[in-house]
This record gives C-alpha cells, structure tokens and sequence, in this order.
C-alpha cells in the first residue's frame, strides 16, 4: 500500500517536473523568436540611419544619425548578451521588454532624421522649381507686357515659343524627381500686374504650406522682380504675413 502510494507521489512529481520543463521549453522558444525580430528590428533601423548618413543632410542629422547608429549597435550587442547569458525566462523576458522599449525610442528617433531628411529635400527641390518657373513666367510677361493670371494662361502664352516645351514636360510629366506646376499657384493679384512695374509684388506662391517634422511651416513665394524666399512661420496662416509683404520684400 505504502509503496503503491509512494509510486504514485514519485509519478505525480515527475508530471509536474515534466510539465514545468516544457513550459519553460515553450517559453524559451517563444523568447527567443522575440530576441530574432529585435534583432531583425535593429537591423533595419541601423539600415535607414546608415541610409541616411550617407544621404543629403545636414551637419547636425549626420550628428545625430551617426548617434543613433552608436545606441542601434549597442543594443544589438545587449540581445546577443542575452543569448548567451543563462538566465531564467523570467529574466529574459524582462530584459527583452527593455531592449524593445528602448528600440521604440530609437524608432521615433529615426523617423524624425527622416521627416527632417525629407523636409530638406522638400525645400531643395520646391524653392529653386518655383524660381525657374517664375523667370520663366517673367519673360512670358515681357512679350505680353502683363503678367498672366493662371498656370493654364502661361501655358497658352507659351505656345510657339521656347518655353512650350517646358510646360509640357512640367504640365505632364510624373516622375518623383520633377516638382510639377499644380505645385505652385498664381496669387489674385498677378493678374492686374504690368511688366516693368517699380515696385515688385508678390504673385507667385506654392500651393500648399509644408509642415515641418520640429512644428512650424513653410512656404515658397516669387515676386515679380524674380527673387523667391521660402518663409517660415509657427503656423499655417500665411494670409497675415503675404498682406504685410505683397510690395515689401522680408
């Protein structure tokens, strides 16, 4: 009876001790999925900071995408710690919790040094089209001895000229390297401007103000007289700053 019992004690210890085991077999199997996707995590950050340190960005976004890289490199050298280490499950688990936690800040880190990347570009690319459309529409203007009123009224002007085919290409054209025209918009007072006036008007103008990745928002503007700024405000109410300079230049 008393070794019957002690079989069935002997039993049931070995149950449970087999079924801990499995149960820290499937925790540790599932950990170590979780030590592979942060480390597929790290290794995609560390691709776009590479990215964009090799990319066009300023002396400060270098600075800081090259910081990034430093953190990215560190916690990549914390999860193969963590492989190595004999730890617990519970101890693994925690310690992964705090890798990944620190890879989110990592994440909106990154993402920032790319909208600031992508906002430069932005300028790079906006600023200097909106200029060459602006010549453009200036030597339209000295033909017709008034400034045309709308892009779809340039375009006509341009017909059987140099500039025809520029606006064809720019009207048309698809590609991510072209700034088209429906980028910028003609400002009501450019159709009552003559060419040759003294004193130079605002009248040209992107269409939409850009948010910038830190607050704030710009927008490019043409005077008549050719000169383009892009103008920076806290907010995307342009109308106040557009009456104070149409004739002023800032």
């Amino acid at each position: 009876m008393k070794t019957g019992i002690a079989v069935s004690i002997i039993l049931l210890f070995g149950s449970i001790v087999i079924a801990r085991q499995h149960k820290n077999i499937g925790s540790l199997r599932q950990q170590n999925q979780s030590l592979a996707e942060l480390e597929s995590e790290i290794a995609g950050l560390r691709n776009q900071n590479l990215l964009l340190s090799n990319g066009n960005v300023d002396t400060n976004q270098l600075q800081r995408a090259r910081a990034e890289h430093v953190e990215l490199m560190k916690l990549r050298a914390q999860v193969s710690e963590v492989r190595r280490a004999a730890k617990t499950p519970e101890e693994i688990g925690s310690a992964i919790q705090a890798i990944r936690s620190q890879i989110e800040v990592e994440k909106k880190g990154a993402e920032l040094l790319w909208e600031q990347a992508r906002a430069k570009v932005d300028s790079e690319k906006n600023v200097p089209a909106l200029s060459t459309f602006s010549s453009i529409v200036r030597e339209l203007a000295k033909l017709h001895g008034e400034f045309p009123n709308s892009i779809e009224q340039a375009s006509q002007w341009a017909q059987s000229t140099r500039f025809q085919s520029y606006f064809d290409v720019m009207m048309t054209h698809t590609s991510p390297d072209i700034v088209p025209l429906s980028t910028f918009e003609f400002m009501s007072r450019a159709g009552s401007l003559k060419f040759g006036e003294a004193r130079p008007s605002l009248y040209l103008r992107e269409r939409q103000p850009r948010a910038q990745p830190e607050g704030g928002w710009k927008r490019a503007y043409a005077y008549s007289d050719k000169q383009t700024v892009e103008i920076a405000l806290p907010d995307a109410n342009f109308e106040t700053w557009e009456r104070d300079h149409l004739t002023n230049k800032p």
